[in-house]
């Protein structure tokens, strides 16, 4: 996840999964995951697929076709438009592609380049980004962005805890949450 979130290309080598091709080239740093396997043909059973994973805190992975790739975006933007999405497609081969962004970016991609919209398509929904963040004072957060960038985490939160007040947890999560 550091070395896609720092600009550069991660060029997975695959064995006989495109699952975990998908997701090491996606940069996908969690775990766990959940694998879903084909998407369902009805907008109806997508739509209550994707109400279920709507606060997934881990990555849901999933095949869908190139005849249906356009539906099953637009469901997915009609109950998470902004969650964050990986399109990997053509894993291995010359035309090998990592689109990602929101919901919304990937549509507008695929509306963009129709060449995008064919092959074999992996779909990866990130963890829904839950609001880590919630309770802590602005001047909280900011010393332990100060604090965190000079001293190890476990250190800094515990620090920044004693000078605002606030739960040293809760700061903690903050930080893991930015690195």
């Amino acid at each position: 996840a550091r070395v896609r979130g720092a600009g550069f290309n991660v060029v997975p080598v695959v064995g006989a999964s495109a699952v975990m091709a998908a997701l090491s080239g996606a940069g996908v740093s969690e775990s766990d995951f959940y694998f879903n396997g084909f998407l369902p043909p009805k907008s109806g059973e997508r739509r209550k697929l994707f109400e279920r994973w709507s606060e997934a805190d881990y990555p849901v992975v999933m095949f869908e076709t190139p005849h249906r790739i356009g539906a099953a975006l637009a469901d997915m933007a009609a109950v998470f438009p902004q969650r964050r999405l990986t399109l990997a497609r053509e894993l291995t081969k010359t035309f090998e592609t990592f689109l990602c962004g929101t919901v919304s970016d990937i549509q507008t991609a695929l509306a963009d380049d129709g060449n995008q919209a064919r092959g074999e398509m992996v779909l990866i929904l990130h963890p829904a980004v839950r609001e880590k963040n919630a309770g802590l004072s602005e001047e909280a957060l900011r010393v332990m962005k100060i604090l965190s960038a000079r001293l190890p985490t476990k250190q800094a939160a515990a620090l920044a805890a004693e000078i605002c007040g606030e739960n040293k947890k809760s700061l903690y999560d903050a930080a893991l949450a930015w690195k």
